[in-house]
């Protein structure tokens, strides 16, 4: 798999639309991109693509979703993106009222 620049942050109920179009235009002008539903195939051991691609990741999109906020996987993906000082880009989803519903993963925004 090659370096991929960009990992794109989403929960599966809700997220995906918006992750989708992100992941579509940074590839189309030239990003290496980690989008799970896009970057691992069938049989790949999802946990070890997914903290390589977060190791190698310069900047981390998070896809802010009501789904997001109490998505387990989601949570993790933050807390490895932080530990290893990544540049945290949240988008606020239009499933979510306000940025408060999403204060337990203490990112600026």
């Amino acid at each position: 798999m090659a370096k991929k620049e960009i990992f794109i942050c989403f929960s599966t109920h809700g997220g995906e639309d918006l992750a989708n179009h992100l992941y579509k235009f940074c590839e189309g002008i030239g990003y290496g991109i980690f989008f799970s539903s896009e970057t691992i195939r069938l049989g790949h051991n999802w946990p070890n693509e997914r903290d390589k691609a977060l190791g190698e990741c310069e900047k981390f999109i998070f896809i802010a979703t009501a789904d997001a906020a109490i998505s387990d996987e989601v949570a993790y993906e933050i807390r490895k993106a932080k530990e290893l000082r990544k540049h945290i880009i949240p988008c606020k989803h239009t499933n979510i009222k306000n940025w408060s519903q999403l204060k337990k993963f203490e990112i600026e925004y």
